[in-house]
């Protein structure tokens, strides 16, 4: 009994870090199909942004719901930032789609087969026309082959937004005495 204990345990922590290690190929793979040369850069590297483009793949309710959150974060920290409407205008992207994958796990039921939307967002920094520096990666938790149940409920964009705040925030701490000033150009 007890072995079985373990041995679940084991399969439990293998499918997991499994799962995590594709959503980061995921992501960087999203960034290679644009044929894009990829450097690692850090959150530490936001200091100082002025301007950011907002790339939703045109999904306007998405830059909408990431941008209001973006103001309302950076407002209620009395920081600007302006938000623009052209992608040459600004001094990083924040790219963020859904992408729909088919995810494959062992569970107590036997093989389990998902076809999930997996968000990907990323803070890029443009450096040439074939270079781009990743700042942020965000994805979403994965699903649970155990109990069937997946994140699909929550608002991905909506917390890819707030993870961008905070790491903006900790990059460029609030100034005392400064007004609060957002812009969109759009």
């Amino acid at each position: 009994m007890h072995l079985k204990k373990i041995a679940f345990n084991v399969f439990l922590l293998c499918s997991f870090a499994a799962t995590v290690t594709a959503q980061n190929e995921t992501i960087v793979a999203t960034v290679k199909a644009q044929n894009e040369t990829i450097e690692n850069g850090s959150a530490d590297e936001l200091k100082g942004v002025e301007k950011i483009f907002v790339d939703v793949r045109g999904e306007m309710r998405v830059r909408d719901r990431i941008s209001a959150v973006i103001r309302n974060n950076l407002r209620a920290a009395k920081r600007e930032l302006i938000i623009v409407s052209r992608p040459e205008e600004s001094d990083i992207h924040l790219r963020f789609h859904y992408e729909w994958k088919t995810v494959r796990g062992e569970g107590p039921g036997g093989t389990t087969m998902l076809t999930i939307m997996t968000p990907v967002g990323t803070v890029v920094k443009i450096l040439g026309k074939d270079r781009v520096r990743l700042l942020m990666s965000y994805s979403g938790a994965p699903p649970n082959f155990v109990t069937g149940f997946t994140w699909d409920t929550g608002k991905h964009d909506v917390e890819f937004a707030r993870e961008f705040s905070k790491a903006y925030l900790a990059a460029n701490p609030p100034i005392q005495g400064q007004p609060a000033r957002l812009m969109s150009s759009y």
